[in-house]
C-alpha cells in the first residue's frame, strides 16, 4: 500500500469513530436561584463545546448525561445524584402503571464535613459583682480581717475578668465568622476567600486565657480565704466566682469547644478544599435490559435523574447527640483536708468552727466521675496523675499555700485535640436520611428504541379501492342460457380480526405503533382480510386505540370468459361465474388491547 493512503485511511477512521460516538447531555442546576438548563455538547472544529437546548431530545443508547448542581454551600447541604429507569408494565394486571425502579443509591457526590460551635456561655456577665467588689466601700473588722490579702483577691479578680472579656470579644468575631461559613451566601470561590481572610485574622488574634487564669486563679482562692472575710454577701460572691472560674475552665477544657486553634486552621483549611458544585455523569445503557425491554411484561420507557438536598446540620445534631451520650463530662473536682480548716481570722486550724470552710488539697478537671477519696484519686508514692485528669492540677499544702502544680499524661486543652467531625452518610438510619431531606429536583426523559408487542382485537371497516360488486345470473326464456348481472356492494365491510400491536415509547401522552393482523368477515362471506397499518394509542386510556392503514382484501371477480350484460350464455357448457382474488384496499376501525 503506498504511503499517501494512510491518511485517507486515518480520515475515514476517524469519521466512522464520529458518526458512531455517543451524545453527551448535560444539566445544570443552579441551587441558588432554583433554575436549571439543558446542554449538548457538540464536537465543533476539534473543540468541544456546550450548545444550549430549549427541550431535552428523547435519549438513545450510549447517550451519556451528566448531571451538574452548582452554586450551593457543601457545610449546609450534602448533595446526591441519583439515576432511576422509567419503567412501563405492560401486562394485563398492570395495563397504565409506570414504575420507577432505583438503579444505585448515594453517588459520588460531595460529602462535606461539617461542624457546629459550641457556645459557652455569656461570660462576659461572669464576676459582675465579684469585679466591683474592691471599690464597694467595704468596711475593714467587719466585712474582712486582712485588708492587703482581700485586695490582692480583688485584683486577682479584676485580671481574670479582662482576660474572659478579651476571650468572648474574639469569640464573637468567630462566632459572627461561623454564621458565614454556614451561610446560604457561601456558595463560590470569591466568598471563600474572604471568609478565609477572616479566619485567619481570628487564627493570629487566638490566645488561650487558661494558662494565666490557672495560674490567678489559686492565688485568689487564697487570698479570699487569708483575708478572713464575715460578711455573708462577701462570702457568697466568693463563692459564686469561684463557681463561674470552674464553669468557665470547664468549657474551655471541653474537647467540643470549636474555638480553638486547631478547629480555625481545620475551618481553613475545608474552605480552601470547598467546592460549590458537583457532578454526576450517567450512561443510558441497554446492555443489561435487552435492548431496551427489560422482561416480557415492561419495557424501558424514559430515565430519571433525581437531585436530593439533605439538611447536614440536622443529620450531624442526631450523630452528635449519639456521640456525645456516650463520652464522659468533664467535672471540676475538689479534695480538702479532714482536719484543715479556714478560721474566720483567716488562719488554718485544726479544729472545725462556725463558718469556717476546709482547706483545699487538691483541685482540677477531671473526665468522668472521679473517685470519692484523695487517696484512690493520687498516687503519692508515683506523684502521677490519672489519664482522666485534664488541664492543670493544684495541689495545696496544710497550710493552705499551692504545693505544686501537675499536669496529667494527657493534656486536651493545651494540644488544642478538637477535630471537626464527618459524617458517613452510608451508615446512617434510612429513615433519618429521608427525614433530613430538604429538597429534591426530578428530570425525566424518555427514551429511544423502546418497543412493546401486545395482542388485540379490533372491529374494522374494511374497503378496496376498487370497487366491490356482488355478481348473479339470470335464466333467459330459452332457458338454456344464462344473462350476467353486477350489484354494487357497500364500500366497507365491517369484520372482526386480531392485531399484534407493536408499541413504541411515544410522548408522555401519545404511543404510536404498528399493527399487523387478520380480520374475518362474519356476516357475508365469511372471508379472512389480511391488515397492515399504524395505530395511535392514548396513554390515559391505553385500553382502546384506533387503527388504520392497508388492507389486502378477499373480493369476488368476475371470470374472464363472462361480460355483464352481454350476450347469453350457454347454461351448461359455462364454467363458474366468479372467483375470490385478493386486492389491495385499506381499513380503518378501533382495538381493544390485551
Amino acid at each position: 500500500m503506498k504511503i499517501y493512503n494512510y491518511p485517507i485511511m486515518l480520515l475515514l477512521v476517524c469519521f466512522a469513530f464520529n458518526f458512531n460516538c455517543q451524545t453527551n447531555y448535560l444539566i445544570k442546576y443552579d441551587r441558588s436561584n432554583d433554575k436549571y438548563e439543558f446542554k449538548k455538547t457538540v464536537l465543533s472544529k476539534g473543540v468541544k463545546k456546550e450548545e444550549k437546548l430549549k427541550k431535552f431530545p428523547k435519549l438513545k443508547e450510549g447517550d451519556v448525561v451528566e448531571v451538574k448542581v452548582f452554586n450551593y454551600n457543601p457545610f449546609l447541604y450534602h448533595v446526591d445524584i441519583n439515576s432511576s429507569m422509567v419503567i412501563q408494565e405492560v401486562d394485563t394486571s398492570a395495563q397504565n402503571q409506570n414504575l420507577s425502579k432505583v438503579l444505585g443509591m448515594i453517588t459520588g457526590g460531595l460529602n462535606p464535613i461539617s461542624t457546629f460551635l459550641n457556645g459557652i456561655g455569656s461570660v462576659s456577665e461572669m464576676f459582675q459583682t465579684a469585679r466591683s467588689a474592691e471599690g464597694k466601700g467595704f468596711k475593714k473588722n467587719e466585712d474582712f480581717i486582712d485588708e492587703k490579702a482581700f485586695k490582692k483577691f480583688c485584683g486577682n479578680v479584676n485580671s481574670i475578668d479582662s482576660l474572659v472579656n478579651d476571650y468572648t470579644s474574639n469569640k464573637e468575631d468567630f462566632e459572627e465568622h461561623i454564621a458565614l461559613f454556614y451561610s446560604e451566601k457561601l456558595i463560590s470561590s470569591k466568598e471563600k476567600n474572604s471568609l478565609i481572610t477572616k479566619f485567619e485574622s481570628d487564627l493570629e488574634g487566638y490566645f488561650n486565657p487558661l494558662i494565666s487564669i490557672d495560674e490567678l486563679y489559686p492565688s485568689a482562692r487564697i487570698s479570699s480565704s487569708k483575708s478572713g472575710i464575715s460578711s455573708f454577701s462577701l462570702r457568697k460572691e466568693v463563692l459564686n466566682f469561684e463557681s463561674q472560674v470552674n464553669e468557665f475552665r470547664k468549657q474551655l477544657e471541653n474537647p467540643d469547644n470549636t474555638y480553638s486553634i486547631s478547629s480555625i486552621k481545620n475551618l481553613i483549611e475545608l474552605l480552601k478544599q470547598a467546592k460549590f458544585e458537583t457532578n454526576k455523569s450517567f450512561e443510558v445503557s441497554g446492555e443489561n435490559t435487552k435492548s431496551f425491554a427489560i422482561d416480557e411484561s415492561s419495557i424501558l420507557t424514559g430515565m430519571n435523574y433525581q437531585i436530593t438536598f439533605y439538611d447536614i446540620s440536622k443529620i450531624n445534631n442526631v450523630a452528635n447527640r449519639s456521640s456525645s451520650s456516650q463520652s464522659e463530662e468533664v467535672y471540676h473536682v475538689t479534695y480538702y483536708y479532714n482536719d484543715k480548716f479556714w478560721s474566720q481570722s483567716g488562719e488554718v486550724v485544726n479544729e472545725p468552727c462556725d463558718m469556717c470552710p476546709p482547706v483545699i488539697r487538691a483541685e482540677g478537671l477531671y473526665v468522668g466521675e472521679a473517685p470519692r477519696y484523695f487517696e484512690d484519686f493520687y498516687d503519692q508514692s508515683e506523684s502521677k496523675l490519672p489519664e482522666q485528669a485534664t488541664g492543670k492540677w493544684v495541689f495545696y499544702g496544710q497550710d493552705g499555700e499551692v504545693d505544686k502544680i501537675d499536669m496529667p499524661p494527657s493534656i486536651r486543652s493545651r494540644t488544642n485535640t478538637n477535630q471537626t467531625r464527618s459524617t458517613n452518610f452510608s451508615t446512617l438510619d434510612p429513615e433519618l436520611l429521608e427525614s433530613s431531606v430538604i429538597s429534591k429536583r426530578n428530570f425525566e426523559f424518555p427514551v429511544k428504541g423502546g418497543v412493546v408487542m401486545n395482542w388485540s382485537t379490533g372491529i374494522y371497516g374494511i374497503g378496496t379501492f376498487s370497487r366491490r360488486n356482488s355478481y348473479s345470473s339470470t335464466l333467459n326464456n330459452t332457458m338454456d342460457t344464462i344473462t350476467v348481472n353486477a350489484t354494487e356492494d357497500d364500500a366497507l365491510k365491517m369484520c372482526i380480526g386480531s392485531q399484534m400491536v407493536f408499541d413504541f415509547t411515544g410522548s408522555k401522552s401519545i404511543a404510536p405503533s404498528i399493527n399487523l393482523g387478520a380480520a374475518v368477515d362474519l356476516w357475508d362471506d365469511k372471508d379472512i382480510h389480511f391488515l397492515l397499518g399504524a395505530g395511535l394509542k392514548f396513554k390515559s386510556f391505553p385500553l382502546l386505540s384506533i387503527t388504520g392503514g392497508i388492507a389486502y382484501t378477499r373480493v369476488n371477480n368476475l371470470n374472464e370468459d363472462f361480460v355483464v350484460g352481454e350476450n347469453p350464455y350457454d347454461l351448461f357448457t359455462s364454467p363458474d361465474l366468479t372467483s375470490k382474488k385478493y386486492a389491495l384496499g385499506y381499513y380503518f376501525g378501533l382495538n381493544i388491547n390485551f
